[in-house]
């Protein structure tokens, strides 16, 4: 849940910077002339805008990096299974199981109920 609304905002973030320098753009009218004040204004606008969308993309970049990264996957996966083996064994201690169950292959080293030839 939190993951999909660090998404979810990072995304809304992005939407709204590249569409907000193309909306003030159009906001202006073709026939107006522009002051040197104005002009000025208009560039350190987009100026800032451009630093704020590469803030977003170089954060996001590390994000990915570290995200990707093999060892932590590695170390997340064991840890996943680490936590899943012991689920899995906590349910067997509230449970009745009888000595058959626990093993898989019957005496023979075959699942118990198979057919075999010998």
């Amino acid at each position: 849940m939190r993951r999909a609304l660090v998404v979810l905002l990072l995304t809304t973030v992005l939407v709204t910077a590249f569409v907000a320098a193309p909306v003030a753009a159009l906001g202006q009218d073709a026939n107006e002339e522009f002051t040197a004040d104005e002009t000025a204004g208009d560039i350190e606008r987009i100026q800032s805008s451009l630093y704020v969308i590469a803030a977003l993309t170089g954060g996001l970049l590390v994000i990915y990096i570290w995200h990707t990264n093999p060892r932590r996957r590695m170390d997340v996966a064991v840890r996943r299974q680490l936590a899943r083996e012991q689920d899995q064994l906590d349910l067997l201690d509230d449970a009745f199981v009888l000595p058959g169950d626990v093993n898989d292959l019957g005496d023979d080293g075959h699942e118990p109920g198979a057919i075999h030839r010998e």
